[in-house]
């Protein structure tokens, strides 16, 4: 169905690369689905009579090649040009609105007239002139749309920094204003983690809409014509999280009776799941073995969590690429259940990769225990070391 890509998305703005946008807070506006099905109809019927059309026209210049005109011959160059790029754009998964656009060039000469006549017949002119208006109207309407909605953002930001002086390290502002001040490195996706564009903190951010953990600090209103990504937008902000505590195993220092790995504070035991290894280690002497047998290993059990606590779970992967990876999850796994196995950050001789979930525990979350845990669900040998669990929040109450 169509949008697919980025086309037409958010009537013709492209992608809104906004915190709220992106984890599915605040969905843009399309046509709806019935819509859609009337102008893919309407468009498949255009093309096979426009096919057939080409196919009467190509088989009349191959019976009449050594005749043909100038006009004709650089008409057929232009069909078969048009042939070769639209079945390129069919096979690439990646359909950007910008790769359309040699496409109309193209099409607007093929379907222009061959004919040497001095005027266009008076249908002609008008459909021209109508087609013309029409697209003239609405590329000057969406364009000012979209440079009032670009002023309201960048301004609701460099507001926030210079009036505030808050760092732009602190501010998710989306995908050009991170991109721009070059903030942090690239984020895992996913709904409860930070934004995937160079965000390093969140605590600030620019969206069309409030939602968990986020509080409304400003609005700014947005003039435009068409409306598609609503009348404003909005700095919010979540409490600071000041309180940070790190839990940390390189699976060296076991509990003597429970053969339990300890953590660097000696007060959350890891429990080593897997088989402990000798003959493989990114640190130290031990590793765990995750084999199909054995497909989970180095768990804790973190207690007092918070709503709107954010975690991140490091650890050292030595495996293929997408096979044992971090899960978070409550106690009832249809309550929180977060799965990470393809976010690796850095690679290391020997194989090793070094895998990074974020979460951020949502407002609603009522339980006060978070599970966290390897899982190899492919039948591979997988080896994992060095597994850290960072927690940061606001201050717990005396």
């Amino acid at each position: 169905m169509i949008p697919i890509g980025n086309l037409f998305y958010a009537t013709g703005f492209g992608p809104i690369t906004l915190m709220d946008v992106e984890r599915g807070f605040s969905p843009v506006n399309h046509l709806p689905r019935d819509g859609w099905k009337v102008i893919i109809g309407l468009g498949a019927l255009a093309s096979v009579v426009f096919l057939y059309h080409a196919a009467q026209k190509m088989l009349s210049v191959v019976r009449n090649w050594r005749n043909l005109g100038a006009i004709k011959f650089w008409k057929l160059a232009i069909l078969l040009l048009l042939l070769g790029y639209s079945t390129f754009m069919l096979i690439d998964i990646h359909k950007f609105d910008r790769y359309f656009f040699p496409l109309y060039p193209l099409l607007i000469f093929l379907l222009a007239s061959s004919r040497d006549q001095r005027l266009p017949h008076i249908a002609q002119r008008m459909i021209s002139l109508v087609s013309l208006a029409v697209m003239a109207a609405y590329s000057l309407i969406a364009t000012t749309d979209y440079h009032a909605w670009q002023e309201a953002r960048w301004n609701a930001l460099v507001g926030l920094m210079e009036d505030q002086q808050v760092d732009p390290k602190q501010i998710d502002g989306g995908f050009e204003f991170n991109g721009w001040y070059e903030t942090g490195p690239k984020n895992p996706s996913g709904k409860d983690s930070k934004s995937w564009w160079f965000v390093n903190e969140d605590e600030y951010a620019v969206a069309r809409g409030s939602f968990y953990c986020y509080e409304i600090a400003r609005k700014f209103p947005v003039n435009t014509w068409l409306n598609p990504i609503g009348d404003s937008l909005m700095i919010i902000k979540r409490p600071a999280l000041l309180q940070r505590d790190t839990l940390f195993t390189d699976l060296e220092k076991l509990h003597a009776d429970s053969g339990k790995a300890i953590s660097g504070d000696s007060l959350y035991p890891f429990t080593i799941g897997g088989r402990l290894d000798t003959t493989v280690a990114f640190s130290g002497k031990h590793s765990v073995l995750l084999t199909a047998d054995h497909p989970y290993g180095v768990s804790v059990e973190l207690d007092d969590v918070q709503p709107c606590e954010q975690i991140t779970v490091t650890a050292w992967r030595r495996g293929h690429q997408g096979s044992a990876g971090i899960v978070i999850r409550a106690p009832d796994v249809n309550v929180l259940h977060d799965f990470e196995r393809y976010f690796v950050d850095d690679e290391q001789d020997g194989g090793w990769m070094h895998l990074r979930h974020e979460l951020t525990v949502p407002s609603y979350y009522e339980q006060d225990i978070l599970h966290v845990y390897l899982w190899n669900p492919v039948p591979d040998s997988i080896w994992v070391d060095d597994v850290r669990v960072i927690r940061r929040r606001t201050p717990l109450n005396d």
